[in-house]
């Protein structure tokens, strides 16, 4: 959010507050010595901060043809479930990769976890893929599967909540630098008989 809203700001300030500056040494007709290091000065804030932001634009071009990436292989993969749902764990890759607000179209349904987890748009998905209780469906259906990167807290947590013994079925591995997060897999549960 600071890359996207508070640095371009910042440059937008910089440079209405190098025009006035610069329109005011112009004027002068003393042009005295302070004024020509202030005008210098901020020359330098603006440079630095165009430096930033041509390193922050590079960052997000990797990141876009990140996710483009993993969307593609994820659809690759799923390709063979009839009616596949992915879940998806929050807080595991930035948000704005499957934002309902962004131009981009996913090409598979997902559901975030997260706050939204009890909301109507998610039961109402859950209902169109014939799904009652996630937890108890997850470790039985072909069709769901699971992104993120704790795999084995969910694992426990099905063994030790619902009495569900699963292992983990790694389709994909996807290398991901984003928070404390250095992979994310693609995974789907199966029940031990």
């Amino acid at each position: 959010m600071v890359d996207n809203i508070f640095y371009p700001s910042l440059y937008v300030q910089d440079l209405a507050l190098l025009s006035f500056v610069g329109i005011n040494f112009i004027e002068d007709k003393n042009k005295n010595r302070i004024h020509q290091l202030f005008l210098l000065f901020l020359v330098g804030i603006l440079f630095i901060k165009t430096l930033s932001m041509i390193k922050i634009d590079h960052r997000n071009i990797r990141n876009e043809a990140k996710a483009e990436l993993i969307i593609e292989n994820i659809e690759r993969i799923t390709n063979q479930s009839e009616n596949p749902l992915i879940i998806l764990q929050a807080a595991s890759f930035p948000d704005i990769w499957i934002s309902p607000f962004s131009a981009e179209v996913i090409p598979f349904d997902y559901l975030p976890t997260g706050w939204l987890i009890n909301s109507p748009p998610y039961k109402n998905l859950l209902n169109q893929h014939g799904i009652n209780n996630l937890m108890a469906e997850l470790a039985t259906s072909n069709d769901i599967y699971f992104l993120g990167a704790d795999q084995e807290e969910l694992n426990d947590y099905l063994l030790y909540s619902k009495k569900l013994k699963t292992y983990i079925i790694n389709l994909e591995e996807f290398d991901l630098e984003y928070k404390d997060y250095k992979k994310i897999s693609l995974i789907q549960f199966r029940e031990e008989h």
